[in-house]
């Protein structure tokens, strides 16, 4: 789903600017955990990642998007390229403070450790 990261705290990396461009909240290469609610249903422990991060997810063709990218406002619409499971919310529309992708911590398992 993604390429390899690293935890970080959950603080935008780049300072919020007036651009229609919102600025990517997390760095490349790293992810950090939202424990607050997130979208409509409230999803807590998202892990907020940089878009040029994601690997094997597509935009779901039913979803919904702002005026120029996506706002999340009616929930997932990532989807893994190989099942279709909505797993991811991408968040870039402009206007927005920062652009980020947000995946579902119920609907992924992270890798395993890498060999010692």
């Amino acid at each position: 789903m993604t390429v390899e990261l690293k935890r970080t705290s959950c603080t935008p990396a780049f300072p919020r600017n007036q651009d229609l461009d919102p600025p990517p909240f997390m760095a490349p290469g790293q992810f950090a955990v939202d424990t607050e609610p997130f979208g409509r249903d409230g999803i807590r422990r998202t892990i907020v990642i940089n878009e040029g991060d994601v690997r094997a997810l597509v935009y779901r063709p039913d979803a919904a998007s702002g005026c120029c990218g996506y706002t999340g406002d009616d929930g997932p619409n990532m989807m893994c390229e190989a099942c279709g499971r909505p797993i991811a919310t991408a968040l870039d529309d402009c206007g927005m403070a920062w652009s980020s992708v947000r995946l579902d911590p119920d609907a992924i398992q992270g890798a395993p450790p890498p060999p010692p």
